[in-house]
């Protein structure tokens, strides 16, 4: 290396890091002490060297007090550096090693230093991405300085950065470990982790080895110390837990605005102000401890994940099933209700794949079922068992009394009409499980004084139920149309409604005050209370009292429906009880003939879970009966070839119970077979990996070449090994594959692939063979009616 780097003269060595070494140099133009980071050779060529030295440059237009100064780039021995001031200082790491965590009132401020240095980044459009301790010094007068904008990048870069992650991966955030997303609330979450380091002594997160770490952060909120509470103030670690959210919806949406939040609370005040202002802050506050349960993310994460999907399009009902194939339970409950008497369909015949039920009932009611399904799976509680399922009964109740009365009036969007009114009392059942004490606070006030719900909330939990569920559900991504239904009404005799949203707002209203009064009155609407309705919402939905009754029996019988397939018993809910007095909830379909409609039965009030793929294991037979039967009859509805593909690698997928099943087809150009259809883990991600070119040679082209149906056991065999494509070895996993390939005369057209993660764990029986094989033949035709004539 010499004793000069560019014009700069080396003086001594200061210190190596991840990416590179660190030396004391003076730079002899102006007679000034530099330190110069340079940076170490990881292979990776001149397109990333000249994307570090373009990155330096861009932090060297930050000018900030609490920002060390870039002063210089350049190259080395084609390796770049970067020159910076010099300032004698300890790293933030060096001082939590030496004296430990820190108390608050050191932390703090030193915090809010650091964050309005960020801040003063972001707005010149600077993102730093590997904000540590460090790379924070800290002076004698404990000034923090951020230091190592080597590897930071613009704003407006695209937000998602493909390639390997950067960055040290205990404080990267989850939406750049999980999406690749990359933006200033990288910064703030891992800003988060060092106040957390700060005020504790120790890190957030930590693991065995680095993907233990991400698969933490990306899974798993922080948690805090036992004595945590003792130690912390409230309003701090409020602001932690915020600024540390998964979410980040949920997470300070800048370093400035969690800068703010630690100034309030080191004035010594309490961080809310009047009016509008308290109750947005009291309602981040409750999604923040609701945050911290358990369940909260994985719920909120698998509704947010569905309500992301668009609407109606091939891609996106492949998505909506492969989501819902993840849970198995969610599987069964889905097909039980799509074969239940209130959902069935005009053909007659049995839903035996979620696929089929996206084709059949429509891509907007499976969504909402899916939706309303997740939810109920994960309130359930022991300890509030009996009063949550009340409340999800009383929501799905409230969905299917305002569908009918949709359907009575003549309004086409029924199905929307269903999920607003289902979710308007969101907040209360929420409430009931998450703040038990509070809500049973709020049902004592209004049994007492006889006062609103919605106000007796506002005095306990400082928001209406109301605006809690609202809340949520933005925080959920549910689109605008149900945001508004949720809103209140007005007192008295209703207008006729001026916009959409009126419209859903009203038959949501509508259909909740009936389900009030027929929960009163077994299942029927006293006149005075049938009256008060109609006076309230007749005139402006063109809704009378025959349509409303007759509304009122037909969703009764729609909720006996829904509680068989969900297989709960009537005598275990309160609701169920006055509502449908003196009748009996048919009993569930026997085992048999769910098996033959492909769908596993499940014990009433149990948990499915895994039990649902043991259970299709038993009945792959049984499953891959009614898939041919299904398929022969879409084959003669002429269901589009591409249901039909889809449908069929969802029978596979259930049947055989792989880790993952793809379809191929050829592709336009007709050198390969590409993967068109999938489900099972990471689909999404492998579905443009898996390509098998036709004379390519490795054993998936000589199978598909050979005609061949082949199950490999063990992929690690050497003769197998040698003649598996790197893709399949690097990113697959797979120990053990089943290959079925599709020729149309001589030439090869597709390839059913399916595998599994351990060797010698995929076993097919001769008999269940051939009813695999005709799948294939069934698949095949489908390709053939897609080809050019």
């Amino acid at each position: 290396m010499g004793k000069m780097i560019g014009r700069f003269e080396v003086m001594r060595p200061l210190g190596r890091g991840a990416h590179g070494a660190v030396f004391l140099a003076r730079d002899p133009q102006v007679d000034r002490v530099v330190a110069i980071k340079l940076m170490q050779d990881r292979g990776d060529g001149a397109p990333a060297q000249d994307r570090v030295l373009q990155e330096a440059r861009a932090a060297g237009q930050l000018r900030h007090s609490g920002i060390v100064t870039v002063f210089d780039v350049g190259e080395h021995q084609r390796l770049p550096y970067i020159v910076c001031e010099f300032i004698e200082a300890r790293t933030l790491a060096q001082v939590l090693s030496e004296d430990g965590a820190l108390p608050a009132e050191r932390a703090v401020p030193m915090m809010i230093s650091l964050l309005d240095a960020l801040q003063h980044a972001h707005t010149m459009g600077v993102v730093h991405r590997d904000l540590k301790p460090a790379n924070i010094l800290i002076d004698a007068q404990d000034q923090p300085r951020i230091t190592d904008f080597g590897i930071a990048v613009r704003c407006a870069a695209e937000s998602s950065q493909g390639g390997a992650l950067v960055g040290t991966p205990r404080y990267m955030a989850p939406e750049y470990i999980t999406e690749g997303v990359v933006g200033p609330q990288n910064d703030v979450f891992a800003a988060g982790l060092v106040l957390y380091e700060m005020l504790f002594g120790v890190p957030a997160y930590s693991g065995d080895n680095i993907f233990q770490v991400l698969h933490r952060i990306a899974n798993q909120p922080i948690v805090l110390p036992a004595d945590a509470a003792a130690r912390i103030d409230e309003p701090l670690l409020d602001a932690l837990i915020k600024a540390t959210a998964r979410e980040p919806e949920l997470r300070f949406a800048s370093a400035a605005q969690m800068g703010e939040a630690l100034k309030v609370y080191a004035a010594g005040r309490s961080g809310t102000a009047n009016g509008a202002g308290s109750a947005q802050s009291t309602l981040d506050f409750l999604l923040r401890r609701m945050s911290h349960k358990s369940d909260f993310p994985a719920m909120s994460a698998s509704i947010r994940s569905i309500n992301r999907l668009a609407i109606s399009d091939q891609s996106s009902a492949a998505v909506l099933a492969n989501e819902i194939l993840k849970d198995f339970a969610l599987t069964n409950k889905i097909l039980r209700l799509a074969n239940s008497a209130f959902y069935r369909h005009s053909d007659g015949g049995r839903v035996r794949t979620v696929s089929r039920a996206i084709v059949i009932l429509g891509f907007d009611l499976t969504r909402d079922l899916a939706i309303s399904l997740v939810l109920f799976e994960h309130i359930r509680d022991q300890r509030h068992a009996a009063l949550l399922k009340d409340e999800f009964l009383r929501a799905t109740f409230g969905g299917l009394l305002a569908r009918e009365l949709a359907s009575q009036t003549g309004d086409p969007q029924q199905e929307e009409i269903f999920v607003c009114a289902m979710f308007r009392n969101l907040g209360r059942l929420l409430s009931c499980y998450y703040f038990r004490d509070e809500a049973e606070m709020v049902a004592r006030i209004v049994a007492m004084e006889h006062c609103d719900e919605d106000m007796a909330a506002q005095r306990v939990l400082g928001v209406s139920y109301r605006e809690l569920g609202i809340g949520v559900a933005r925080s959920w991504g549910f689109p605008g149309s149900i945001l508004d239904s949720m809103t209140a009404i007005p007192a008295g005799r209703v207008s006729s409604p001026r916009s959409r949203g009126d419209h859903l707002r009203l038959y949501s209203a509508c259909a909740n005050a009936l389900v009030e009064a027929s929960e009163r009155s077994g299942g029927t609407a006293q006149p005075a209370d049938m009256a008060a309705i109609l006076k309230t919402f007749g005139e402006a939905l063109g809704l009378n009292g025959k349509q409303a009754a007759t509304a009122l029996d037909a969703s009764v019988n729609g909720l006996k429906e829904l509680v068989q397939a969900l297989g709960l018993q009537r005598d275990s809910s309160a609701f169920l009880r006055a509502v449908t007095p003196g009748a009996e909830v048919p009993s569930a379909p026997d085992a048999q003939a769910q098996a033959a409609g492909g769908v596993a039965p499940l014990p009433p009030e149990t948990e499915a879970g895994d039990a649902a793929r043991d259970t299709d294991a038993v009945n792959i037979g049984a499953i891959l009966q009614g898939g041919i039967q299904d398929i022969g009859q879409a084959l003669i509805d002429d269901t589009p070839p591409a249901d039909v593909l889809r449908i069929i690698a969802e029978i596979v997928y259930r049947a055989l119970s792989v880790q993952r099943v793809l379809l191929c087809v050829r592709n336009a150009a007709g050198d390969s077979l590409v993967a068109r259809h999938g489900f099972g883990t990471q689909v999404d991600q492998l579905m443009s990996t898996f390509r098998v070119p036709l004379g390519g040679g490795d054993i998936f082209d000589r199978i598909v070449a050979g005609n061949l149906d082949v199950l490999v056991s063990d992929a690690a065999v050497e003769k197998i090994r040698k003649h598996l494509p790197d893709w399949h070895r690097e990113r697959f996993g797979a120990a053990s594959f089943l290959l079925l390939p599709m020729r149309v005369g001589q030439r090869a057209v597709g390839l059913i692939y399916a595998d599994v993660e351990r060797a010698n764990s995929l076993s097919i029986s001769p008999e269940h063979l051939s009813l695999l094989r005709t799948l294939r033949d069934q698949a095949r035709l489908a390709v053939k009616q897609s080809l050019p004539r």
